[in-house]
């Protein structure tokens, strides 16, 4: 197995379309945004749609949905017996990728010390090119659940989406750390093809199948560990604005798109795809 020993930066353009991407239960459900209302995914959220891809992909997750009652986190914590505590850290890398790809803190009452993973995998908050528009949808009941009379309609709530959004999302993955956790090149390929499906059974009545896409994703390959350039010199070669005469975007064609290309780095580019058919535009 070939070890990932060269930096990756990525970045991925996701539309958002009548559908609420990730709520605030401190805001009633409402879509995130930040104090200017532009648009926010944050990177919990990312990596939580990701874990699901990866168990779809039959890859070992540990911070997953439980298969049955006593199944807990502390319980999968506690069938890896090492005392030592760098021991440890190695055998839960080697048993789940989301450990040796975004790290895990191993701290529950029946161990008698924290185990910490750095993982090599970030990816950061995902925000929206603008300040997005967000509408509110009540929610009427017209059928009695406790009693057979009829009832006239009644609002229980709102149901709030955002209008339209483009997001950006960004991340990396570190070769230095990848060494220590064994995240290999086949890990990070599992890892590209995770996101490149990473809407993919994730619909829901706040997301409805389609109102989310991931319209296209760049993937630099440095050629060392430390990387060619800066992470944010590679993402500020991605330049996106409104087409002339749109004031507010309501799809991913009102806005244009125009990369620069650093010496010696060039992305590859998939476009609105699913892993088996990538379209692939542009070469490492």
């Amino acid at each position: 197995m070939h070890k990932q020993n060269y930096k990756v930066d990525f970045m991925g353009l996701i539309s958002v379309s009548h559908a609420n991407p990730n709520g605030d239960p401190l805001c009633g459900g409402r879509p995130r945004i930040d104090s200017a209302g532009y648009g926010l995914i944050t990177d919990v959220c990312l990596k939580r749609k990701l874990r699901n891809r990866l168990l779809e992909m039959n890859t070992p997750i540990f911070v997953s949905p439980p298969d049955h009652d006593t199944d807990t986190l502390e319980h999968r914590a506690s069938e890896i017996s090492c005392t030592d505590k760098h021991e440890y850290a190695r055998a839960a890398c080697k048993r789940w990728f989301d450990v040796r790809g975004f790290g895990q803190l191993f701290s529950f009452a029946g161990r008698r010390s924290t185990v910490s993973v750095r993982g090599p995998v970030t990816i950061q908050h995902a925000f929206s090119v603008d300040p997005i528009v967000i509408e509110e949808l009540p929610i009427t009941r017209c059928i009695n659940s406790s009693s057979p009379k009829k009832r006239a309609p009644d609002t229980l709530g709102f149901r709030s989406y955002v209008q339209y959004g483009l997001y950006i999302m960004k991340g990396s993955v570190c070769a230095g750390l990848a060494e220590k956790t064994g995240f290999s090149e086949q890990d990070c390929i599992r890892f590209r093809n995770a996101l490149l499906d990473i809407f993919t059974n994730d619909a829901s009545s706040a997301r409805p199948d389609g109102s989310m896409t991931l319209e296209r994703l760049y993937w630099w390959n440095h050629h060392s560990a430390c990387g060619d350039y800066s992470s944010a010199s590679v993402f500020n070669t991605i330049h996106i604005r409104k087409k002339v005469g749109i004031d507010t975007p309501m799809r991913f064609s009102d806005y244009d798109i125009t990369e620069t290309h650093l010496a010696g780095l060039t992305p590859r580019i998939f476009a609105n795809v699913i892993p088996e058919q990538a379209q692939e535009c542009g070469s490492e």
